[in-house]
């Protein structure tokens, strides 16, 4: 880029990047705030295989691969460690 992409930002452009949001994604954060909500937390661990489930109750049919280019290429999450 030709300029510094922080000189651009602002809350409404903000605002319409979270609008033009897929809705796996809407749906992920949503179920995700919820959670950290009602247990009182400020993070959450989760593998995909736990996030299926709750996202098959909120009537959303997705599949592992959709949910892992959502946490991976969307959010760049990166899987921890299993020690």
């Amino acid at each position: 880029m030709w300029f510094n992409p922080q000189l651009i930002q602002t809350e409404a452009l903000r605002t319409i990047i979270r609008s033009n949001r897929n809705r796996l994604e809407i749906e992920m954060c949503e179920l995700f705030l919820e959670i950290m909500d009602n247990m009182e937390v400020d993070s959450v661990s989760f593998c995909l295989n736990d996030v299926l489930p709750l996202l098959a109750g909120s009537m959303m049919k997705v599949e592992k691969g959709q949910v892992r280019k959502v946490v991976q290429d969307i959010w760049k999450l990166t899987p921890a460690s299993n020690y």
